[in-house]
């Protein structure tokens, strides 16, 4: 026999960092919320993410065509910047609230300088970076470099202090019960059928049917298998990302590395060395190449970390835009459907 759930005030879909930070701040904002998802909380990409809080370099987290831009690009600036003020602000609330600790930690970033090009646009972006409050400075003395563990293979390093790192998982993980806290109701729900019509909207399983009032959906790459079903597309499509955990040095790293990779050793001790993209799919398997191309990227970087153990491979999925921006606001007529999703590599820094 189905059952039927009506007249949730809202009903959010997926319970990723967008899905979480859109009902805490619903909720906080009076409304009744219902979370539904249809694992559990922070099973995809939000929860298997390198959690770096940086809103002045670039990287993977940007576009494809933007990717290998240092800094971060003009159009994301403000959003990353505001974001990152509201991380620090509110961190040590959220965790008391919570009783989680995600691992807010400050980690200094040493950017490998490949090339003259890349010296002259850091040449420009320093003052920038210091003037928001990232003291930075340009070493290019050998005998100055900070760790011996590093390839002398470059031109020299950028030292910025002030990036932050956290664990994404248990930052999820303290949303979520914040939402709880707060009246969230959550319910494991797997969507099978979306639709609008005259009669309102209608949210199906095999055994439910949901009729809300108003819907946010938070599905991340998977917006359009949503969306198309009400006759809307949305330009969200699947950057697949490969990463690993490796076992760590005897000394600890005490930088966050990066070049053409990211390497950086996090409070659960393993070095996280992160991420390709790969053009937009959904193939979700571990690809030897991935893992070959990943240690040959740190190797040039750090040359011994080719012998260290490969402790977990992860695959994700980022919902990438075509600007890396996240996409949200309404997108019917009577502004009762809305979408929070996108973003690209940027989500937990932007949620």
């Amino acid at each position: 026999m189905i059952k039927i759930m009506n007249n949730p005030e809202i009903v959010v879909i997926g319970a990723g960092v967008f899905g979480l930070s859109t009902s805490y701040n619903l909720s906080l904002n009076g409304y009744e919320v219902l979370l539904i998802d249809k694992s559990f909380p922070a099973s995809e990409a939000s929860g298997k993410a390198m959690g770096r809080l940086d809103p002045i370099l670039g990287g993977v987290g940007s576009t494809l065509e933007k990717a290998n831009s240092l800094g971060r690009p003009d159009d994301q600036k403000e959003l990353s910047e505001e974001s990152f003020k509201l991380h620090l602000n509110n961190h040590k609330d959220l965790i008391k609230s919570s009783m989680i600790d995600y691992d807010f930690q400050s980690i200094p970033t040493l950017q490998i300088i490949h090339s003259e090009n890349e010296l002259t646009q850091l040449i420009d972006l320093i003052p920038e970076w210091n003037q928001k409050g990232f003291n930075s400075k340009i070493i290019t003395d050998q005998n100055e470099f900070i760790d011996s563990r590093i390839s002398n293979n470059h031109i020299g390093l950028v030292l910025i202090n002030g990036v932050v790192f956290l664990d994404s998982f248990k930052f999820c993980q303290s949303l979520f019960k914040t939402c709880e806290i707060s009246g969230v109701k959550f319910e494991n729900f797997d969507v099978t059928t979306f639709s609008n019509t005259k009669n309102g909207i209608e949210i199906r399983n095999k055994d439910h049917i949901i009729r809300p009032k108003k819907v946010v959906i938070s599905t991340g790459p998977w917006t359009n298998f949503l969306t198309e079903q009400i006759g809307v597309s949305i330009d969200i499509k699947p950057l697949k990302g490969e990463m690993l955990k490796v076992e760590p040095f005897n000394e600890p790293l005490e930088f966050h590395l990066h070049g053409k990779v990211s390497i950086c050793q996090k409070l659960d001790n393993l070095l996280w060395i992160g991420a390709t993209k790969s053009n937009y799919t959904f193939n979700s398997k571990k690809t030897k190449t991935a893992q070959d191309e990943l240690i040959h990227l740190a190797s040039e970087i750090i040359p011994e970390i080719i012998n260290n153990k490969i402790v977990d491979h992860s695959v994700c999925f980022r919902p990438m835009t075509p600007d890396a921006m996240p996409a949200i606001g309404p997108i019917d007529a009577g502004k009762n459907i809305w979408i929070a999703s996108g973003g690209g590599g940027w989500g937990i820094l932007h949620s």
